[in-house]
């Protein structure tokens, strides 16, 4: 594929990204998940792979409160500003008419100056900053950009922990179109683009830890096959030794309708 993850946008598509694009230049403004809980809390070394919403649970418990560390995991991704690989994404997903979703609270996309707050409805009824799905992002061209979990514009939807995630699954059973009574049809949301349309997922790690996002797809397979819709799916990724992690996820995948795509290089990937 010559040209990466472009190669599979289309106006019926969604692309969701992690944070693997913040860190894909080398940009002195980029900085991890990891490396921020990490500033917050010297004392520890946390172990490679453990899960990070399980370690905010910790700190919690560490004579800081959730509040305290919110505020502190917002001010270390204010300065976060746009790299070659956001305005690529912004111009590919442009031309191809595609929706443009990240699980990134930062605003690195809406550096680029290119974007104004929209809404899918009056926000003055029933609107709750826990979690503003109404709320999107729109660019000069019309397309939609969605912040899947929390914003940091509202610093009660940023989602870190455990339990922050346990909160998203129980709010999504209002909105899950297979559950009695749902405001999937009557209330959009970004669930709709995703439940409606072929999605494209990279830079994402989808690990055990991201318990929402697979929730989300496990309940999109359901669907599409409770309705018959051809929904397809591709998980693209650079690839690497056949670990056990990656296993587990190719597994996952699978039993979700979504295909794992392998790309030799990074370059290859974004299409560079």
């Amino acid at each position: 594929m010559a040209n990466g993850y472009k190669d599979y946008l289309n106006e019926n598509s969604v692309l969701l990204v992690g944070n693997g694009v913040n860190l894909r230049e080398v940009n002195t403004s980029k900085v991890s998940w990891y490396d921020i809980l990490q500033s917050i809390n010297k004392e520890d070394i946390i172990p490679k792979g453990y899960p990070l919403t399980e370690y905010f649970e910790l700190l919690k418990n560490n004579n800081k409160t959730a509040s305290e560390l919110k505020d502190n995991f917002i001010e270390s991704i204010k300065g976060l500003s746009y790299n070659n690989a956001h305005k690529d994404i912004i111009e590919a997903c442009v031309e191809a008419g595609t929706v443009l979703m990240t699980t990134n609270f930062d605003h690195a996309f809406q550096s680029t100056g290119l974007f104004k707050t929209g809404q899918t409805r009056d926000l003055s009824k029933g609107f709750t900053n826990y979690y503003p799905w109404q709320r999107f992002y729109e660019h000069e061209s019309g397309m939609r950009l969605w912040h899947v979990n929390g914003d940091m514009r509202y610093k009660n939807s940023v989602k870190l922990s455990v339990m922050d995630y346990a909160g998203n699954l129980n709010y999504f059973r209002k909105f899950d179109p297979q559950e009695r009574n749902s405001r999937y049809r009557i209330d959009e949301t970004w669930i709709n683009e995703i439940f409606e349309k072929d999605l494209i997922i990279m830079g994402l790690s989808l690990s055990e830890a991201e318990i929402f996002i697979r929730h989300i797809l496990i309940r999109r397979n359901a669907w599409a096959r409770s309705k018959n819709l051809k929904l397809q799916g591709k998980y693209l990724m650079v690839n690497e030794s056949a670990s056990a992690e990656e296993k587990r996820l190719e597994f996952f995948l699978k039993h979700v309708g979504i295909e794992m795509v392998r790309f030799e290089t990074y370059n290859h990937l974004y299409g560079d």
